[in-house]
């Protein structure tokens, strides 16, 4: 009898620890309620790649021209059978880059594995007379395009068209639709192909960004014209 007793009182033991667990991790690790954007515009999103012939990846691992993936946001006309864009788009890849390059537990990020946008992909754009007026903009080194989603749909709910680029071997990561990833690496950076110093690296890493500018204006411009 006392030994039941003591298997029943156990299994409580343990079942209130996992409780207190589990309320502990729901305390630390909410579900993130997205911000709404505020604007009067609903917002639509485009992934689109562009690959720059004219110029070749220095940090490739083979020989191959200038990839990007750019994001772009627009005020939307409509938003019905279009669904919202998760934060992440391959929330495991960027946590777990996120992670590494901030030398953080990978654990204190999973709770954002289901944080949805309020950027629905590929809604029909909202045709704005006289155009609308375009930012574009660099999330930095190591981070990356969706940390900025709020700022994004911010702008963009109120009609601009915000452009993000996203730098191969600069942000943090970098996947594009065929599955190729390109990974942030302090090493790497450390040592840009050519440089004979770090300064002349970090240098040499400014331009090879401010030409993915140029090369995204010179496009935009392209289509403009199209």
């Amino acid at each position: 009898m006392k030994r039941k007793k003591g298997i029943i009182d156990t299994g409580i033991l343990i079942g209130l620890s996992l409780a207190a667990v589990v309320g502990l991790m729901v305390y630390l690790f909410p579900t993130v309620t997205w911000p709404s954007p505020g604007g009067r515009y609903d917002v639509g999103l485009k992934i689109i790649e562009l690959e720059d012939k004219s110029r070749q990846d220095p940090f490739a691992d083979v020989t191959m021209s200038r990839r990007l993936v750019v994001d772009v946001w627009y005020p939307a006309a409509d938003t019905a059978g279009n669904r919202r864009s998760p934060w992440f788009r391959n929330a495991p890849l960027f946590i777990n880059s996120l992670a590494s390059n901030y030398e953080l537990p990978a654990i204190i990020f999973q709770h954002l594995r289901t944080v949805k946008s309020n950027s629905y992909l590929e809604a029909e754009p909202l045709m704005i007379e006289g155009g609308a007026p375009v930012v574009i903009f660099s999330p930095g080194t190591p981070a990356i395009v969706p940390l900025y989603f709020s700022f994004a749909e911010y702008l963009a709910s109120r009609g601009y068209v915000v452009i993000g680029i996203e730098h191969p071997y600069g942000a943090a990561v970098v996947e594009f639709s065929d599955g190729t990833q390109a990974h942030f690496s302090r090493e790497r950076a450390e040592q840009f192909p050519g440089a004979d110093s770090f300064e002349e690296g970090v240098r040499l890493g400014m331009e090879l960004m401010a030409g993915d500018f140029s090369f995204v204006i010179d496009e935009l411009e392209n289509m403009a014209d199209g």
